[in-house]
């Protein structure tokens, strides 16, 4: 990398250690500000950095936040080959729901994690079923698999599947089956579509599903994200900053470190 100045090591520590600041204190207020519990943003942008950015292709791998799943709304999903859901439990949490969001995760996707603290592993372990995988985020940052999960099939729903979906998402289904589009009015299309869907075999289905849902990536958001500094990436990659936020932070680090 070419520098425009010398930089001395003193300097160096300086600056990172004032941008360090500057990026925790505006974590800070973005999480007030949006309402977003500071345990959960903490657990999802770690999981964003070291699942996907770390382990993953990030172009051939997409993660979704807060996908709403049946009456539940799964809290990180990746997909590559397979869908996976994770449902985090941070020490702000209980138990009380766990049950029921497992059971409607397990309507369209077939591999499950719990992500917990290390504290709370026997009683997640004494809760969900052995089919369930367990990750633990340990207090030096790393999330440890306890427990990987085993495929379930057997629960997937066509109803569930077909809500996940946009109007896009499912017409491309329809017609890759070479099944026309319904005639009809818009009060009677998304029933008609439905009948249609229906006519897929359901392990085929939750596939075509999994093929649209990756579309929903933007190669350039992922890749906007990936040259922001660590504590931003969640942020960035879900499209909560604004583009112009996005830029500033951008031309700081390459005015600072760029040629």
């Amino acid at each position: 990398m070419r520098y425009s100045h010398i930089l001395t090591s003193h300097w160096i520590f300086n600056y990172y250690t004032t941008i360090s600041t500057i990026i925790n204190r505006n974590i800070q207020i973005l999480i007030f500000l949006l309402d977003i519990s500071k345990n959960k943003y903490y657990y999802k942008n770690t999981m964003l950095n070291k699942l996907l950015f770390k382990n993953h292709d990030y172009r051939k791998t997409i993660a979704l936040t807060e996908l709403p799943v049946g009456n539940s709304k799964a809290d990180f999903v990746m997909i590559n080959g397979k869908g996976i859901v994770y449902e985090i439990k941070t020490e702000l949490d209980n138990l009380e729901r766990l049950g029921g969001q497992i059971h409607d995760y397990y309507k369209a996707f077939t591999n499950v994690y719990i992500v917990t603290y290390r504290e709370n592993l026997e009683r997640i372990e004494n809760t969900v079923d052995n089919s369930v995988g367990i990750m633990v985020l340990t207090k030096r940052n790393a999330l440890k698999t306890m427990r990987k999960p085993e495929e379930y099939k057997e629960k997937l729903e066509y109803e569930t599947i077909f809500r996940i979906l946009r109007k896009r998402e499912f017409e491309e289904i329809i017609k890759g089956h070479n099944m026309n589009l319904p005639q009809v009015s818009q009060f009677e299309y998304y029933t008609e579509c439905f009948k249609l869907i229906k006519k897929i075999e359901i392990f085929e289905l939750q596939r075509e599903m999994l093929k649209q849902l990756k579309t929903r990536m933007k190669i350039e958001i992922a890749e906007q994200s990936i040259r922001m500094p660590d504590e931003l990436k969640f942020l960035v990659y879900f499209d909560t900053l604004k583009q112009e936020e996005c830029e500033k932070i951008d031309n700081i680090l390459n005015k600072q470190f760029g040629g």
